[in-house]
């Protein structure tokens, strides 16, 4: 698990790109590529939006897609916990 974690973190200094960073998250968990899908898609579209108000309501009707779509409950939990990480690492990023 520590292998992977440094693997992680390797991904994460290595690129500043949300693509080519999840493509790298995809090489060591090719398991979750829906998941990783779903938030390159999220990531992108945060790249786009302004910072403050706009953040929040984007990732508040992303998690209005996933509550409202037809995605098992265990996926739609494991996509808003990321989504809400992602987020969180948004704003920690860009301040």
């Amino acid at each position: 698990m520590i292998d992977f974690y440094d693997k992680l973190s390797n991904a994460l200094n290595s690129t500043d790109d949300s693509v080519e960073l999840c493509d790298k998250i995809h090489s060591l968990n090719p398991e979750m590529a829906d998941l990783l899908s779903i938030l390159s898609v999220y990531i992108d579209g945060l790249e786009n939006v302004q910072a403050g108000e706009e953040w929040t309501n984007y990732t508040n009707e992303m998690l209005n897609i996933v509550n409202n779509s037809k995605v098992d409950e265990l996926m739609k939990r494991n996509i808003r916990s990321s989504l809400i990480v992602a987020f969180a690492s948004s704003k920690l990023w860009n301040n």
